[in-house]
């Protein structure tokens, strides 16, 4: 099952979800581990294998943790070089000021509609940066513009006169800055 291509950036379409099944082989393969590199010391300590063996017991710990900590790309590398691609910081500030004067209201649903359909007219690229219908917010210091839902999780992008990223509950490696007062974001609801 592929992962949902946020803001359709071509650094999505490499990334595949885990199926739950992998989970528990995983741990299977955690715990041979385990019990044949105990087997292993038993007999190098009763001198029936060579103690060099010792470096493959070692390699694969050393090996798994190298490999989580390598920086693979993540979904906001590619929200963060779609909207570069696609938008100006002067198209941004733009946006959000004319966001900022029709201060929407995304719970009542026709009426963000409505909205929408009007900024989409002026601003066609800020709006348009997946096939899902966004959601504006109007904060004291930002505007958010976010997309999917508490199922499929949700993304997308804040801009303000900030100097850190405001949304406190979402973790440090789930948002990255775009411009100066700009960040793309993933949250996981």
């Amino acid at each position: 099952m592929r992962v949902t291509p946020y803001f359709e950036g071509s650094n999505f379409d490499k990334f595949w979800s885990i199926p739950m099944g992998v989970l528990p082989l995983g741990l299977f393969s955690v715990l041979v581990f385990v019990v044949t590199s105990i087997a292993s010391l038993v007999s190098i300590a009763r001198k029936k294998q060579s103690p060099k063996n010792i470096v493959f017991i070692a390699v694969l710990p050393i090996l798994v943790v190298g490999i989580y900590q390598v920086p693979f790309p993540s979904y906001v590398d590619g929200m963060h070089e779609t909207l570069i691609e696609s938008l100006s910081m002067e198209e941004l500030r733009s946006f959000a000021a004319d966001v900022r004067i029709s201060n929407p209201k995304w719970i009542d649903r026709d009426e963000h509609r409505k909205l929408i359909k009007e900024l989409r007219a002026k601003h066609p690229k800020s709006l348009s940066l997946s096939k899902l219908s966004p959601r504006v917010d109007v904060s004291d210091n930002y505007i958010s513009v976010f997309y999917g839902s508490a199922l499929v999780k949700h993304w997308g992008f804040v801009v303000g006169d900030l100097e850190k990223f405001p949304i406190e509950h979402i973790p440090e490696n789930m948002y990255k800055e775009v411009y100066a007062g700009v960040w793309v974001y993933h949250d996981i609801w």
